[in-house]
């Protein structure tokens, strides 16, 4: 048998008349001109539809001189019924190339006397039901005038019930519409289609009366052989026909040339060494949509598979499952035999079967054999979600791939500046829980025991040197002496008073110096935010230099910022000058400073107290130890911001009691408003991801009908993740509170985990809310939820790292779940899997090179292959070529393939390889699907009447 390339497009024309017809132009015009003026058009079918009659001599004729130029010639007739408005409708009765043409005449039983009886040609009808029973009983199709065509069945009113019900039943009796024009495509499409219990083909013909003017309005074609049972094949695969200039497939192979195989060939090498026969001189024409291989076991599909795979430069030996160092390669057999692939462009290359396509060879198939999609669907999940994103990323448009290479890539590349961002406001976040663990630790009761502690003992310390008090000694200068004595005295109370007010000025300046060194420390942690910023704004320069190449702008143009350290500088040096005025002031070797002075003040003081008689020594050396006494209670006694002191003591506790709650609620807001940041900008990131896995969501939606028993849904959110385990690497299970104990507390951090969604930051905060309030309060039962010291839950020294961890919300990731009907992709079977790729790789993937694919059943019911693959293998065939071996019938018929072939090995003839090829509708490829794919004839109608049986019964 011809190695056929399948059903293949070809021009046809099934409304054509010759002289035979009562009202023919040009009776003169003879069969060989018709034959010429067909061949000229690349009619490769017509059907001979004279009016009323059937010329069987002519046809004969016809038939004889179109096929010596592979015109196939219709019988047929036109008839014209007793259906119809004022006018009547046309049908016409198109019957096998081989049929008995005197018996179909015979059957037809129309004679000249009928005619004539019924007014002749003009005014002849017949009974539309009876006579399409019988053109059907003689093996013959209906085609009836519909659309605006003349005598088309559109004459019959659809305004009235019962005429639109005639309609309807004569849908019954016929197989095909002949429309008028392009423009009654739609109109049936959208409205005539829907309301029928059936659809039928739509064809348009030239109804031709003149062969010398043939014309049609738009060519019709027919992807068939060009035989009776090709055009039968419309009857149940209706887009077979296509009503136009040129059908897309045709288009598409001429436009990209180089992504159609046009033929394989394979063949021993002149001088093999083997006696093996295997390949001898093997060539097929590849078909440029669907081709299934068939065969029984061990018969040579793979084989065939294997071979184009290697033409197509396919790497990886793991993908090969004959052409293997265990198989066809072991004791160098395959270097015996030779392949040579042909491209549409005319192009080709030949290789030896030992060949192995190196690394820097371009793939130009895609491969999917039957072991390479086991092992995807059986082991791990990361290698199977990695193929899936490269099916989805291959769908993202050249244009917005931004120089990456995987969808990964792609999306750190867009989430770059937004995790920058966050890194920052981190920065913003340690800050705000360093201040919150600082003031929470206040609210310990052992910080707060502490302090009233200190309180009393100062206070009782206080008592002690109350006790201590000098005992008055009484001026001896208010006796009103005026001797020498006297004068001294005054002088050394003048000098008291100076060293006071020496004291207060070494005080003031202590403090001076204190304040500009914490002002100090602020501007030089300015000059490095400064110069940070500066360095953050250099790499972002440098960043969106990258992404401003091929653009007229400038960073500048963007964003253009100055600098000023100058007033910081100037300020620094001036608290430094002033620090050192205040160092110098302090110097006790200064001879101006103040220490000098105390100093010398001081000498002169114990001088003039030598001086002293003594009453007046004794009232001095009171004053001196009242002064001392004094000074002790006001270092007791202190000042609300002096730590030490009574004061200083009453007002920490008072802040705790009235203050510090509120201070930690104000922070604690704060912080929430940051992690709300965070979990915003997490937000953007989910619509990054939502926008990269856009082709999946438009996937669904575009194939929502086909997919309503396998339904695929695809979920894009914020999820936790590893957090439970980050938790308690933080939290202790030993200490008193919510999550004691490991059981206990894992339990509870589950239950709050269980009632908060995170993706709102409702949800979010819900769970920050609850798991700090979990750690202040204990939750276990009978407790009755008694406070709790966080920090004395969290391991020493973690407390800020544990909020951080909390609040930086590191644990929620934008993820994507890709879902079948309720369960996500790890809990899907082998089969489930596999069938989920496949059908990604059939419809997302933009690669529009040749996809070969061994055996895609495997671990597939009958009902998923005919519910889930075909109807995308059938929306596949539409944008690329497809090679698959197969055991279902499913693929090969009910994907109605345009070529199969079917291979064989003859074991007692050197394992010699046979292969036939063609289209379904070829008797004898037929015959092999019967046989190989159904298990006989015999066998098929066996199960087909015990399903019968079951049925009716």
């Amino acid at each position: 048998m011809k190695k056929s390339q399948g059903s293949t497009w070809k021009k046809w024309d099934l409304h054509f008349h010759t002289p035979a017809s009562f009202d023919y132009k040009n009776k003169s015009i003879t069969n060989e001109e018709i034959i010429q003026t067909l061949q000229k058009n690349e009619i490769a079918a017509v059907a001979i539809t004279d009016h009323h009659t059937m010329d069987v001599a002519r046809i004969r004729e016809l038939q004889q001189l179109g096929k010596a130029v592979d015109i196939t010639i219709f019988p047929g007739i036109e008839l014209r019924s007793d259906k119809g408005g004022s006018d009547s409708i046309h049908f016409i009765g198109i019957f096998p190339e081989d049929c008995n043409l005197d018996h179909v005449w015979t059957k037809l039983s129309i004679t000249p006397a009928d005619i004539a009886a019924k007014g002749g040609d003009e005014g002849f009808f017949c009974l539309f039901e009876p006579i399409c029973a019988v053109i059907h009983q003689l093996g013959g199709l209906v085609s009836i005038h519909a659309g605006k065509k003349s005598n088309s069945v559109e004459s019959i009113t659809s305004a009235l019930s019962h005429k639109m019900a005639q309609k309807r039943d004569m849908v019954d009796h016929i197989d095909i519409y002949e429309i008028g024009q392009t423009s009654d495509i739609e109109m049936y499409e959208q409205k005539v289609f829907p309301h029928l219990s059936k659809r039928l083909p739509l064809i348009l013909c030239s109804d031709n009366h003149d062969i010398r003017n043939y014309s049609i309005k738009a060519p019709l074609w027919i992807k068939a052989d060009n035989t009776f049972e090709g055009l039968k094949q419309i009857i149940h695969e209706t887009d077979r026909v296509f009503v136009g200039e040129t059908p897309e497939i045709l288009r598409r192979v001429k436009n990209n040339p180089t992504k159609y195989i046009k033929t394989i060939k394979v063949s021993r090498i002149s001088d093999a060494k083997t006696k093996e026969k295997w390949f001898e001189n093997i060539s097929i024409d590849i078909n440029s949509e669907l081709v299934t291989i068939i065969g029984n076991k061990g018969h040579g599909k793979s084989a065939l598979l294997d071979i184009v795979a290697l033409l197509g430069n396919v790497k990886g030996t793991d993908k090969y499952s004959f052409l293997t160092n265990a198989r066809f390669k072991r004791n160098n057999k395959a270097s015996n035999f030779k392949a040579e692939i042909i491209w549409h462009d005319g192009n080709g290359q030949e290789r030896p079967l030992d060949y192995t396509p190196d690394n820097s060879s371009i793939e130009r198939v895609k491969y999917i054999p039957q072991q390479f999609l086991e092992k995807l669907c059986n082991e791990q999940e990361a290698e199977f979600l990695s193929e899936l994103k490269k099916v989805i990323f291959s769908h993202i448009p050249d244009e917005l791939r931004q120089n990456t290479v995987t969808i990964d890539e792609l999306l750190s590349n867009k989430s770059e500046i937004l995790l920058g961002d966050i890194e920052t406001i981190k920065l913003k976040l340690n800050h705000v829980n360093t201040t919150i663990v600082s003031l929470e630790k206040k609210t310990s009761g052992e910080h707060i025991q502490s302090l009233r502690n200190l309180l009393t003992n100062k206070k009782q310390e206080l008592l002690a040197v109350e006790a201590l008090m000098p005992e008055e000694v009484l001026d001896p200068a208010l006796s009103n002496d005026t001797s020498a004595t006297a004068a001294i005295s005054a002088k050394i109370t003048e000098i008291i008073d100076r060293i006071s007010d020496i004291n207060h000025k070494i005080f003031q300046q202590q403090q001076s110096r204190k304040r500009n060194n914490t002002i100090l420390g602020n501007l030089q942690k300015m000059l490095q935010e400064v110069d940070s910023f500066v360095t953050l704004y250099e790499n972002h320069k440098t960043n969106f230099a990258k992404l401003l190449q091929g653009t007229s702008m400038s960073f500048e143009q963007l964003i253009h910022i100055t600098t000023n350290k100058e007033p910081i500088k100037a300020e620094i040096l001036k608290l430094k000058q002033n620090n050192t005025g205040i160092e110098a002031s302090l110097d006790v070797h200064g001879e101006p400073s103040l220490l000098a002075q105390l100093n010398l003040l001081q000498a002169e003081k114990n001088r003039l107290e030598q001086l002293l008689d003594a009453p007046s020594k004794a009232y001095q050396q009171y004053l001196t130890d009242y002064l001392a006494w004094r000074s002790r209670i006001d270092k007791i006694q202190g000042h609300a911001t002096q730590d030490g002191t009574i004061t200083y003591y009453e007002e920490q506790v008072r802040y705790i009691e009235e203050e510090l709650r509120i201070e930690i609620d104000a922070k604690r807001a704060e912080r929430l408003e940051v992690a709300k940041e965070i979990f915003n900008i997490k937000l953007k990131l989910t619509e990054i991801y939502s926008e990269l896995y856009q082709p999946v969501t438009l996937f669904m939606d575009k194939y929502r009908d086909i997919l309503k028993n396998y339904p695929i849904s695809l979920n894009v959110s914020l999820k936790q993740k590893d957090l439970e385990a980050e938790f308690f690497s933080f939290v202790t299970h030993s200490a008193k509170g919510s999550f004691c104990g490991r059981e206990t507390g894992q339990e509870q951090l589950k239950s709050i985990l269980r009632n908060c969604d995170f993706s709102t930051f409702v949800g979010c905060q819900s769970f920050l809310d609850a798991a700090v309030s979990n750690l202040e309060f204990d939750t276990r039962p009978d407790l009755n939820n008694a406070p709790r010291e966080i920090h004395s839950q969290i391991r020493i020294a973690k407390e800020t790292a544990f909020y951080n961890f909390l609040f930086e919300l590191d644990y929620l990731e934008p993820t994507y779940a890709l879902m079948l009907a309720d369960k996500d992709i790890s809990q899907l079977s082998p089969g489930e899997k596999g069938a989920l790729l496949l059908i990604f790789y059939l419809t997302l993937d933009k690669a529009d090179t040749p996809l070969l694919i061994d055996q895609p059943e495997e671990n597939l019911d009958n009902q998923s292959v005919y519910e889930i693959l075909v109807p995308f293998i059938k929306k596949a065939k539409l944008n690329r070529q497809i090679i698959i071996v197969t055991h279902n019938p499913n693929i090969a018929v009910v994907c109605d393939s345009e070529q199969v072939i079917s291979t064989s090995i003859d074991k007692f003839d050197g394992n010699k390889v046979e292969i036939i090829s063609g289209a379904i509708e070829n008797s004898v490829i037929n015959g092999r699907i019967v046989k190989v794919l159904e298990g006989t004839m015999p066998a098929f109608a066996m199960r087909s009447n015990k399903y019968s049986s079951i049925v009716n019964t």
